[in-house]
């Protein structure tokens, strides 16, 4: 480490906050901008990428060096969703993580990293190196990478359901931290005199797309399909009309209007591994807007948490029916349990004011 190097470590626990989130952002843009053409996706074969990693990296351990290649190159095929940019830009912030006391990174990273570490081009140790993961299916697959890993490696989830499934198959008692996602509450707020006047059904994957359809051809009110996947527009094609609307990748302020004035959010969710309508129903429940949902990671303990209130028993249309008829009359949501909502989520789910120290949210 230079002397330049030495003077840029942080020297007070605000310097520090800003300088882990700075890692997170600066690692994800210099991605996107700079994405090399070729993504190996998971197939790394040939040894003259594992040499341009360790080049990077600076590594001078020439008596192992053949071995590290070989793990590199090894371990980079077994990595789902690797990506040869991940090291890449990991290399390019290197020594500003090397300083760092703390890492909150996307999931290939947090791999690489774990990596990196195993052949003793990282060392993590008084650091804390954490991701938060969503799936927990295909996370049980890497347990023991895990496993082997330091325990300054953590795993968020922001299902305490989804830690309790991982712990069933295995998963290191106390490695797997759970973790409150939050929103921006100022910016998703109540209106004053909302129209009430349609049912909005947010989020790009794992609606049951079929139940959207059929409810919009019974409900009394409208339903608004608003997401950014172009694949609804395929799918809903031949079923829009003047009881059922798509609206595709809408800005921020359009969708904010959209859902500060629903009569309900519908978060109809297919099965699946991940907490899936987290982000929409938090949201929701921040414009004091009512919300349906079935049994989902997440999401279930939100609705019991903000309203008092069990999800939605099944997928079954004639149960949905009568959910949102029941909330349209006002006989599942009043004024009051509205207003609870919002105000667990800014207690307990709001991001906190810009400028401040976020790090508490991880610790």
């Amino acid at each position: 480490m230079t002397s330049s190097d030495k003077d840029c470590a942080p020297t007070n626990r605000a310097t520090v906050g800003k300088r882990r989130l700075s890692i997170l952002v600066d690692t994800v843009i210099t991605e996107k901008q700079n994405r090399p053409q070729r993504n190996f996706d998971g197939f790394v074969s040939t040894d003259s990428i594992g040499i341009e990693y360790l080049t990077l990296f600076r590594a001078e351990d020439d008596q192992s060096l053949e071995q590290k290649i070989k793990f590199l190159n090894t371990f980079a095929k077994r990595i789902v969703f690797f990506r040869y940019a991940s090291l890449l830009n990991i290399a390019r912030h290197f020594w500003k993580l090397l300083r760092s006391e703390w890492v909150f990174c996307a999931p290939h990273y947090f791999w690489g990293l774990v990596m990196l570490n195993r052949v003793g081009l990282f060392p993590v140790g008084g650091k804390t190196i954490s991701c938060q993961f969503t799936r927990h299916d295909s996370f049980t697959r890497r347990l023991p990478a895990l496993a082997k890993a330091p325990q300054e490696f953590r795993a968020y989830y922001t299902g305490r359901d989804q830690i309790k499934v991982l712990e069933e198959r295995g998963a290191p008692i106390g490695r797997l931290k759970f973790i409150e996602w939050r929103i921006d509450a100022k910016w998703f707020r109540p209106l004053e005199a909302p129209s009430r006047d349609y049912i909005l059904c947010p989020g790009n994957v794992h609606r049951n797309e079929q139940l959207v359809m059929e409810l919009a051809r019974s409900t009394p009110l409208k339903v608004i399909r608003v997401g950014q996947i172009g694949i609804l527009q395929q799918l809903y094609a031949e079923h829009v009309g003047p009881n059922l609307e798509l609206h595709l990748n809408v800005d921020h302020v359009e969708y904010l209007r959209l859902l500060q004035n629903a009569a309900v959010v519908i978060l109809p969710i297919n099965p699946c591994d991940e907490p899936a309508g987290i982000t929409a129903a938090l949201e929701a429940v921040s414009c004091a807007v009512p919300v349906l949902a079935n049994d989902s990671f997440g999401v279930t303990p939100l609705l019991q948490a903000a309203y008092g209130k069990e999800p939605v028993s099944s997928l079954d249309a004639a149960v949905w029916l009568e959910a949102i008829q029941a909330t349209l009359n006002g006989q599942l949501f009043s004024a009051s349990v509205l207003a609870e909502g919002r105000e667990h989520i800014l207690k307990r789910r709001a991001l906190p004011p810009e400028g401040e120290d976020w790090h508490f949210i991880f610790d």
